[in-house]
């Protein structure tokens, strides 16, 4: 990611634990798989992160660029392989929060 110009960061704006670098990791494993489920779930992610960042609480930015504010800290469901998922994600500033209960769809 160094070439590309991009770190990965927590959701806390901070360098990501080692836990969560594994939990990518591992995740990022799943195989071909994997890389098909992104080309589809990453443009329609409102945050625009993979399911390996969901699962492992990160997000990947460009390398030395600015918090854009602070946001609050939520749960948001996702139901995808026939389970219900919650992830934590950061609500973005100027966002609207979605209403009690909304879920996201995923494939």
């Amino acid at each position: 990611m160094r070439l590309a110009g991009l770190e990965v960061a927590s959701l806390y704006g901070r360098r990501p634990s080692r836990v969560d670098m594994i939990v990518r990791l591992i995740t990022f494993w799943l195989g071909p798989a994997n890389v098909l489920l992104d080309l589809f779930w990453i443009p329609s992610d409102p945050n625009r992160q993979s399911l390996r960042d969901k699962f492992a609480g990160t997000y990947v930015i460009k390398k030395g660029s600015a918090p854009a504010g602070h946001g609050r800290l939520r749960y948001a469901q996702y139901f995808f392989l026939g389970m219900n998922w919650a992830f934590r994600e950061i609500e973005r500033p100027g966002a609207e929060p979605s209403p009690a209960g909304a879920q996201h769809r995923g494939s």
